[in-house]
């Protein structure tokens, strides 16, 4: 979770904060900047639970509590696919 929040959401509006205080222009929050920074927080969770599903085995064998784990491969490849697609969905 901390990863996808640092890569979608502070990434996203830090750099629009930065651009704007830099070129001094008043910090608005234009719906395209809402837009990117919501889309890369959704894709940067999936990526981070999804390259969690080749572990999942080891993470059983030695007791370490990951999203993928707990839920089981399929459901959690399911899952992520589904919320990917929405995510897309939305940008369309």
């Amino acid at each position: 979770f901390s990863i996808a929040m640092v890569r979608g959401l502070l990434l996203n509006v830090g750099l629009h904060h930065a651009s704007s205080t830099a070129l001094g222009l008043p910090i608005t929050w234009p719906p395209q900047v809402v837009f990117i920074a919501a889309f890369m927080t959704v894709f940067a969770l999936v990526i981070a639970i999804a390259k969690d599903l080749p572990d999942v085995e080891g993470d059983r064998k030695y007791k370490v509590s990951t999203f993928a784990a707990d839920l089981g491969v399929e459901k959690a490849a399911k899952l992520v696919t589904c919320v990917l697609m929405c995510n897309y969905g939305m940008g369309i």
